[in-house]
C-alpha cells in the first residue's frame, strides 16, 4: 500500500507522515540504491577484469567516437586544438 505526504503516519504517532517517518524512510531507500549500485559497479568491474584476462591482446579502452581530425597535406590537422583562453561565440541572430 502506498501511503500519501498527507496521510496520517503509519507508525501511528498521529502527525502527517511527511512531518513523522518520510524522511527516515527516504534515506533508508537512498542507502539501499546506494549499496545496489555498488553491488553492480563491483560486478561490472569484475566481469571487465575476467574479459580482459581472456582476451590479453585487447584494450579495455574504448576509441574515442569521433576519432582523431583528418590531417591534411602538410601534417596539418583540419580543426586546429583551441588554447584555454579562446573561446568560440556564434554570432547574434534576429531582431533584438
Amino acid at each position: 500500500m502506498d501511503i500519501g505526504r498527507n496521510d496520517p503516519c503509519r507508525c501511528g504517532s498521529g502527525k502527517k507522515y511527511k512531518k513523522c517517518c518520510l524522511a527516515k524512510d527516504e534515506a533508508a531507500e537512498r542507502e539501499s540504491s546506494a549499496k545496489k549500485w555498488a553491488q553492480a559497479l563491483e560486478q561490472k568491474k569484475a566481469q571487465d577484469q575476467q574479459a580482459a584476462e581472456q582476451q590479453p591482446g585487447k584494450s579495455s579502452v574504448a576509441p574515442h567516437p569521433h576519432g582523431t581530425p583528418p590531417v591534411l597535406k602538410g601534417g596539418q590537422r583540419k580543426f586546429a586544438p583551441m588554447s584555454g583562453s579562446q573561446v568560440r561565440i556564434p554570432p547574434k541572430t534576429g531582431g533584438g
